[in-house]
């Protein structure tokens, strides 16, 4: 026996739709076969009250691709094929009485920026027997103004301030990346002032010019800014081709060295040696204070006396076990110690070099031997 067959009726798939054009005051009718591409552009003919076009549409506005007067032509066919980089093929009839297969697109262009200034960007129509195109009143012409990408120290700063004999670190970066290696100078107007140093060089005694040669990123490098003075201002500048130069403001204020924190101390004459750190500072041109920890500039050996004086008791309270404390380029730390030997008062002093200031603070302490 056969069996019957049976019908069976599934629900349909969700489908959902994008409206691509539409009729309305100006479009009354479309024609012919519209194509469309893999990205959903849909190519196809629109009439109008006095006019035929060939454009295309993906739901937003829509693009012209030709019209009657285009070429001679005056009427199209009626099959729109597109392809995936938006060229409409179709057959179309010219005013000679020949028919024509043509190939058209929403042609764009790129302006190609190449050196600073304004520019005028126009559409000039073209001319021709039987071209049909006019001036547009509007829209015709654009303005563009090219400018140079910056250079920035340290993500943008403009100023910084450095100790007499002390450096700080800079970055130096690009405001875009290049399109092909570039060399990037940077100079001090100054070297009275300040000197400069590549900041792969962080010992080295600076000068006037650092370069970066075959730069091709936007990341260039660092300088170490270090100060020659204990007081001025002056300038560092960094160029690059193609780039708007950046400068920055050195200011250098006087230094010296000091006790950090906690500062004065109690020990016993059996208690092994205390620990006693030096720190190197920038200090305020007006108090004296510390403004901050900053290295020695590079190039640079200072020796830091460290003495031990008996205020009370002893005589021979303490001693200090290693004097001077010698900083070299780069460093803004060292250590010493008080070696405590009888029962007393010791006052530890830092001495203050050539070429340092004496700070108003911390440059003192007490040490109590029980």
């Amino acid at each position: 026996m056969r069996a019957t067959p049976r019908l069976e009726i599934r629900e349909s798939p969700a489908y959902t739709f994008t409206l691509v054009a539409q009729t309305d005051d100006e479009v009354f009718a479309f024609d012919g076969r519209p194509g469309i591409n893999d990205a959903g552009t849909v190519a196809f003919k629109a009439r109008t009250e006095s006019d035929q076009r060939v454009v295309t549409g993906n739901g937003g506005a829509l693009t012209t691709i030709a019209s009657r007067g285009t070429q001679g032509i005056t009427d199209f066919g009626n099959r729109f094929p597109i392809d995936n980089n938006g060229n409409v093929a179709f057959v179309a009839a010219l005013d000679s009485e020949e028919t024509a297969i043509f190939r058209g697109d929403d042609e764009s262009v790129a302006f190609d920026p190449a050196v600073v200034g304004t520019t005028q960007i126009q559409v000039v129509p073209p001319s021709g027997p039987g071209l049909g195109f006019s001036t547009p009143t509007t829209a015709r012409v654009i303005t563009a103004t090219v400018t140079a990408p910056g250079i920035l120290f340290s993500g943008g700063v403009t100023t910084t301030a450095v100790g007499e004999n002390l450096q700080t670190q800079l970055s130096i970066s690009l405001g875009a990346t290049p399109p092909g290696p570039v060399t990037v100078t940077v100079t001090v107007a100054s070297t009275g002032i300040a000197t400069i140093v590549n900041g792969n060089n962080a010992t080295v005694e600076g000068s006037s010019t650092v370069t970066f040669t075959n730069v091709t990123t936007a990341s260039v490098g660092s300088i170490f800014v270090q100060g020659r003075a204990a007081s001025g201002t002056t300038t560092i500048t960094a160029q690059a081709p193609g780039y708007a130069d950046a400068v920055l403001t050195v200011t250098t204020q006087p230094s010296g060295f000091i006790i950090p924190p906690p500062g004065n101390f109690s020990t016993t004459t059996t208690s092994g040696n205390t620990t006693i750190q030096i720190f190197s500072v920038r200090l305020n041109a007006t108090t004296r204070n510390s403004d901050g920890t900053q290295a020695v500039r590079g190039g640079l050996t200072v020796n830091v006396p460290v003495t031990a004086t008996d205020q009370t008791g002893g005589p021979g309270v303490g001693t200090i076990t290693t004097n001077p404390v010698v900083f070299t380029g780069n460093q803004i730390i060292q250590n010493t110690a008080f070696d405590p030997a009888a029962v007393g008062t010791s006052l530890i002093s830092v001495g203050v070099p050539t070429g340092f200031s004496s700070p108003s603070t911390s440059r003192q302490i007490t040490a109590t031997v029980n």
